[in-house]
């Protein structure tokens, strides 16, 4: 193909490619200094937060290794014998049938209602409530006197042992 551009056609095309790519590198020159500035600003900040986070660091290390210590167990009454003729507590009943599960034993709320039926559901009007027993098992738990094995979830109960718990076992 035969081209029917003029010298001058040519000539003009080149004077404003040129112009163009000069505007170009001006331009991304301009930017070149910008985006410098920014990296100096970040770089700035990035060290001074290092700083903040490894102080933070420092602080919060032995605040965090008081706060994984044990709490030692709340200590619970005397258990007398069941009165047949009273209403026991349920924080009793579940305390009581916790201690003939053998340590390292895990159970949940459905053996432990489960073995308070059996017990004592003759001298009991009314079995205990399951919300009752759940919230005495975490009370037992957040005490010391259980460990909690597994966390509920749906469809899933929590499991507790009495082993190596420092008021249970």
């Amino acid at each position: 193909m035969i081209s029917t551009l003029t010298v001058e056609d040519v000539m003009a095309r080149l004077e404003r490619q040129v112009a163009d790519h000069r505007e170009q590198a001006g331009f991304h020159g301009g930017q070149e200094a910008h985006h410098r500035g920014q990296r100096e600003q970040h770089t700035r900040q990035a060290e001074a937060f290092a700083q903040h986070l490894q102080a933070f660091r420092a602080a919060a290390v032995p605040v965090v290794e008081d706060l994984t210590v044990a709490p030692s167990p709340v200590p619970l009454p005397a258990l007398d014998a069941l009165d047949a003729g009273a209403r026991p507590r349920v924080q009793r009943l579940v305390w009581e049938v916790i201690q003939g599960f053998a340590p390292g034993e895990p159970f949940g709320l459905s053996k432990v209602l489960d073995e308070i039926g059996r017990r004592y559901g003759a001298i009991l009007d009314v079995p205990p409530d399951p919300g009752h027993v759940s919230v005495a098992l975490r009370r037992l738990a957040k005490d010391g006197w259980i460990l909690l094995v597994r966390r509920g979830r749906p469809r899933h109960e929590s499991l507790y042992v009495r082993e190596g718990a420092e008021g249970g076992a």
